[in-house]
């Protein structure tokens, strides 16, 4: 393993499974370890090395969600896309968002310390839930 620090662990609908860390995603097959990490200039590999939550969608996709982003992973050639939210959906960058679930339009939600953001797969688009900023105006 990549990491003493397991934050995550899923185990997919193929058998393999996962475990995000501080330093990497890792999968486990049954008999081995194998390591994704982010490789700076390679746009295919995993966003970033601090992987949190993990999530197996309704069609079978495995999105890892990182401290910088977003990562989707493609599980013919073993890299990932990524996706990224702009500052004005996430003005402090680099916070983490742990928790995902789906909703049943296949939007995913992620919650974190200080908001739920909605990333949707077919737009490529994240946007803002509105719950931290009905929870400032509430407070203020």
């Amino acid at each position: 393993m990549s990491s003493e620090l397991c934050r995550s662990m899923y185990r997919d609908k193929a058998g393999f499974l996962w475990i995000s860390t501080d330093k990497g995603l890792n999968r486990y097959d049954g008999n081995s370890f194998y390591t994704f990490k982010h490789q700076p200039g390679d746009p295919n590999s995993i966003a970033n090395n601090s992987c949190n939550g993990m999530l197996e969608d309704s069609k079978g996709r495995l999105w890892i969600n990182t401290d910088d982003g977003l990562s989707l992973f493609d599980h013919k050639k073993h890299t990932f896309k990524n996706y990224y939210p702009d500052k004005i959906v996430m003005p402090i960058q680099g916070i983490s968002y742990t928790e995902m679930t789906e909703d049943q339009f296949g939007r995913i939600w992620i919650g974190g310390y200080y908001d739920v953001l909605i990333f949707d797969p077919e737009t490529e688009k994240f946007v803002k839930s509105g719950w931290y900023d009905l929870h400032l105006k509430r407070v203020s």
